[in-house]
């Protein structure tokens, strides 16, 4: 997990385990929750998301995220008030 403010240690959970950054909270995730609107999470690159997760679900409530990017990163984009958009993907 990470947040900017909050340390992991006040997630009162033993297996909630710290990360340096909001990409390094990323790296081989199925699926991304941004629970906080934080600034710092505005400046994550779509990009940057999609190589470091293993999944493609990104799940967004406050669009924090602009969409249109994530999908073009090849991620499906989840957020409140909204229908999901999915990333197009090559047919197999």
């Amino acid at each position: 997990m990470y947040d900017p403010v909050v340390p992991a240690a006040e997630a009162g959970h033993p297996a909630a385990v710290a990360a340096a950054s909001a990409l390094d909270a990323a790296r081989g995730v199925d699926a991304l929750t941004i629970m906080t609107p934080w600034p710092e999470f505005r400046e994550l690159a779509p990009r940057d998301l999609a190589s470091a997760m293993a999944g493609q679900a990104v799940v967004d409530p406050y669009r924090v995220l602009d969409a249109v990017e994530v999908t073009a990163a090849g991620l499906d984009h989840f957020t409140l008030g909204a229908p999901p958009r999915r990333a197009k993907r090559a047919r197999s």
